[in-house]
């Protein structure tokens, strides 16, 4: 190995799995779904051909941040994190990962990224943008002003010492054709 580390190698559970499709024209597709649904053959088989040591994993796009439903969300999130916690624990010496956050409540983000870090062994969180982040950080901001807790929740996020890897994307409309805002 030369000590090759990727980073933002994605994945997919099920329910995420379609939430890519439209990055790719339909040709790519059936190479794509295969690649983000497998974690231990394939990859690492690409990962030692190319000399990488280590993939941190992160849910693919847009996924949680897309969900308008703030409960599914939370839901989504918990459970892709705990696959991914499953799946790392396989081959730690290979995979590290980063938490799939429910950004759509400031409480939740910050207990599942809390989870994710200390109970999980997570590296770290990946945060997918889109058209719809600066309702969603509006309201993560004005919780946290409104309830007095920015102070207090910014600072659990940096007592984990632990990167937040934000994807800005822009180009997201015809993931939310249902979705207001």
């Amino acid at each position: 190995m030369l000590g090759k580390i990727a980073l933002e190698e994605h994945f997919a559970i099920s329910e995420t799995l379609q939430d890519s499709a439209g990055f790719v024209p339909d040709s790519y597709w059936t190479e794509l779904s295969s690649r983000l649904m497998d974690i231990h053959d394939r990859r690492l088989s690409e990962m030692d051909k190319h000399g990488i040591e280590m993939s941190i994993l992160s849910l693919n796009a847009p996924a949680v941040q897309a969900i308008p439903n703030v409960s599914h969300a939370i839901d989504v999130a918990r459970r892709a994190n705990d696959y991914l916690a499953e799946q790392v624990s396989l081959r730690p010496d290979r995979f590290q990962g980063f938490a799939a956050l429910p950004m759509q409540d400031p409480e939740a983000a910050t207990e599942e990224l809390t989870r994710c870090v200390k109970e999980l062994g997570f590296r770290g969180a990946l945060v997918n943008g889109f058209l719809r982040w600066k309702a969603v950080m509006n309201r993560f901001t004005t919780t946290c002003l409104n309830t007095g807790n920015f102070g207090s929740r910014l600072k659990r996020w940096v007592c984990l010492f632990i990167c937040i890897r934000v994807i800005p994307y822009r180009n997201i409309r015809r993931f939310m054709k249902d979705t207001p805002g």
